[in-house]
């Protein structure tokens, strides 16, 4: 770790965190220890394991059980464990080869098994919870991101499905502001390109077209929302971000509400921000923390290695160094949880009302005053559901919203019984 280091020991985790090409992943001393020792364990743990069934089936072999060539398969399982033990990091050095390894002994193991006449199925072994790039596939936040585009935005009976491909794909964001759906397809694909506003009765309101020859992104047609979307390699070998700190979350999640239509979807940035429409009298209200200068990754990326997307606990921001001095855990759970409690109350009361509201104008639609109130009334409801944190992310400017739909559906509801 540094020229002047010759006892040839692995460098503690306190002085890894400290070197510049490692803290592009790892922020603290704790979670990297943790790591290791976790890798460590897991390893020798399996590696004994294995040990236990070689035995086994040398004694099963030199017992007559199994034909002498099927002691082929217990070498290749002995090999394995022989280059994972003659590494002598007991993982660390390649975690994820380590745990091929194993699993290839493992199956070699159990076709000797099935020799032997027993149906063996080790369960696979895995270390990939412990990376960054594994965080962002399984946890419930990162994997919406991961495969967003597979699960969600590939729909053969969707017209606009170029415009979701623009934040829904790697490619796009990234490399071709201009990809189509049909580069994604293989050729003799249908896919929907028109919707009908009046379709014939009996008729579909779609249109489709099918893909002629395979597309030039075929390849890349469930990339999603990837690493490369917000890093970047330097030129120094470093990763980091494409865009500022803001425009990293903010290039999806920093999407203006449309006041005019009570709509918008990814607007948590705006929420915080406290975007106001001055045409209608409602005043921007950035939230303190906003002012302040926390942006997302402030509370979602309470460090670097962090990449599930989940919001921080309140241990985690109470053990940061930037919170520490005005927040104790306790303190910002209490809070946060009353927040939640406040707003999700608060829009329970209102919905039913809108629904009520909505019957009206259903049945008025030449009524401009009343669809005007329940359209405003509706949108700040709206733009409180959209932020999707439930009034945390700018508390007062979520409490002033839904009180002015509040007050806005008892107008309502005076003038239009």
């Amino acid at each position: 770790m540094n020229s002047i280091k010759h006892d040839y020991e692995p460098a503690k985790p306190e002085d890894i965190v400290k070197d510049a090409l490692c803290l592009n992943c790892h922020y603290s001393a704790e979670e990297l220890a943790e790591m290791i020792e976790t890798t460590q364990a897991r390893v020798t743990k399996a590696l004994g394991a294995i040990d236990a069934r070689i035995q086994a089936a040398e004694a099963a072999a030199s017992s007559g059980k199994v034909a002498a060539d099927k002691l082929d398969l217990v070498q290749k399982a002995k090999a394995r464990v022989a280059f994972i033990r003659n590494d002598f990091s007991d993982g660390v050095h390649n975690p994820h080869f380590a745990a091929k390894l194993i699993n290839e002994a493992n199956s070699y193991l159990d076709q000797f098994d099935k020799a032997l006449g027993k149906t063996t199925n080790t369960a696979a072994f895995d270390l990939s919870d412990l990376s960054v790039y594994s965080q962002a596939q399984t946890s419930s936040l990162g994997n919406r991101h991961w495969d967003m585009l597979e699960r969600t935005i590939f729909n053969p009976e969707d017209p606009d499905q170029d415009g979701c491909i623009k934040c829904h794909s790697a490619v796009a964001i990234v490399d071709d502001p201009n990809a189509k759906v049909a580069d994604f397809l293989a050729a003799g694909q249908k896919y929907c390109y028109e919707e009908l506003d009046d379709a014939p009765a009996g008729q579909s309101p779609f249109l489709y077209t099918t893909a002629e020859v395979d597309g030039k992104y075929l390849k890349n047609r469930i990339e999603g929302i990837t690493c490369r979307v917000c890093h970047v390699f330097g030129e120094d070998g470093n990763i980091g971000l494409r865009r500022t700190e803001e425009q990293t979350c903010g290039l999806c999640h920093g999407r203006n509400f449309r006041w005019d239509r009570g709509s918008g979807k990814h607007v948590e940035l705006a929420f915080m921000r406290g975007q106001g429409a001055p045409e209608l009298g409602i005043a921007d209200m950035p939230s303190s923390k906003y002012a302040m200068g926390f942006a997302c990754q402030s509370c979602h990326f309470m460090d670097t290695s962090k990449h599930d997307f989940e919001a921080a606990t309140p241990e985690q921001i109470a053990a940061n160094s930037q919170c520490s001095p005005c927040h104790s855990a306790k303190e910002i759970g209490n809070r946060i949880a009353k927040i939640q409690k406040d707003v999700s109350s608060a829009l329970a009361k209102l919905n039913p009302r809108l629904e009520k509201a909505l019957a009206y104008v259903e049945k008025n639609p030449k009524n401009t005053k009343a669809n005007d109130l329940y359209a405003q009334a509706k949108a700040g409801v709206t733009f409180v559901e959209n932020d999707f944190s439930n009034g945390v992310h700018n508390p007062d400017f979520a409490t002033m919203l839904l009180e002015r739909s509040a007050k806005l559906l008892t107008q309502f509801e005076a003038e239009f019984k």
